[in-house]
């Protein structure tokens, strides 16, 4: 790489530098400092807190039902993403343009107001109970919110759609002239999704499962609102940091939520790769 254009990503370097490798090497630093006060560090590391963490079921649990609520925020997300973004690629120019205002409105909205609504909605005294009491249909409120079904509605809505962004890219890449081979010769729907639009698609499938994925992960907002105070990972480090002040529980939690995010990415990735790799001839034959 010429000199003058190395000198030119500098600033973008740097900012990267400043802004994500320095708060990460911070925290890091504070999940094994030996001082449990809030402040600077002491640099007397130890490993006694992620002891305390991986020996108490209690943040596994957290842990696993963190990727446990993610894993299917992102099964959901992929299903109704992939129906969308199909919707949008044989949909005609005007059509195409409602969709994709529908797609993207959640997020022209706040998080915080789009909860809201969702609170008001599944209530004990909102729009779906208040309807079935008025029905007859029910004696007393159904518990909607403040439960794992709440939280996975809630993620679904905010993060269908960036799956329907990534599949639609990799659909738009397809020649339709292929889609409509397949059907002169015969092809079915079920067999034109089989073996045309999902192998092409799946770069896109990879990419918006690894987004989603991601953001269910680290999500606050909407599994504290509608989940309650500890319902995931997230909404726990932010009471270790902000209410218990117990800054390196808070971060060994943090790091230990990256690591499983990470992990969670990299086997999508691994799928990914497992499935969209070329086929030989014997293998297509068999």
């Amino acid at each position: 790489m010429p000199v003058r254009v190395s000198f030119l990503l500098l600033p973008a370097f740097a900012v990267l530098l400043l802004l994500l490798a320095l708060p990460l090497l911070i925290l890091l630093a504070s999940s094994v400092d030996s001082s449990r006060q809030p402040g600077p560090l002491a640099f007397d590391f130890t490993l006694r807190h992620y002891g305390e963490v991986f020996y108490d079921s209690y943040y596994l649990e957290m842990l696993a039902r963190t990727v446990k609520l993610s894993a299917i925020v992102t099964a959901l997300c992929l299903v109704v993403g992939y129906v969308l973004a199909v919707a949008l690629w044989i949909a005609g120019p005007r059509q195409r343009v409602y969709l994709m205002l529908i797609v993207v409105a959640p997020l022209l909205v706040s998080v915080v107001a789009r909860t809201y609504g969702w609170m008001l909605i599944l209530g004990e005294r909102g729009l779906i109970n208040t309807s079935l009491l008025s029905l007859g249909l029910i004696e007393t409120p159904l518990r909607m919110l403040f439960t794992d079904g709440a939280i996975v509605l809630g993620l679904v809505h905010l993060l269908t759609a960036f799956a329907v962004l990534s599949i639609h890219a990799s659909l738009e890449k397809i020649d339709w002239e292929i889609v409509e081979a397949a059907v002169v010769a015969g092809a079915g729907p079920l067999r034109i999704f089989a073996a045309i639009l999902l192998p092409l698609s799946l770069p896109g499938l990879a990419v918006g499962a690894t987004l989603v994925f991601s953001l269910a992960m680290s999500a606050y907002i909407t599994p504290a609102l509608m989940g309650g105070n500890l319902s995931a990972m997230a909404t726990l480090i932010y009471q270790k940091f902000m209410v218990s002040f117990d800054w390196n529980g808070g971060a060994v939690l943090a790091v230990v939520l990256l690591l499983a995010a990470l992990i969670g990415v990299l086997f999508i990735v691994m799928v990914a790769m497992a499935f969209g790799r070329p086929r030989t001839p014997r293998e297509g034959a068999a």
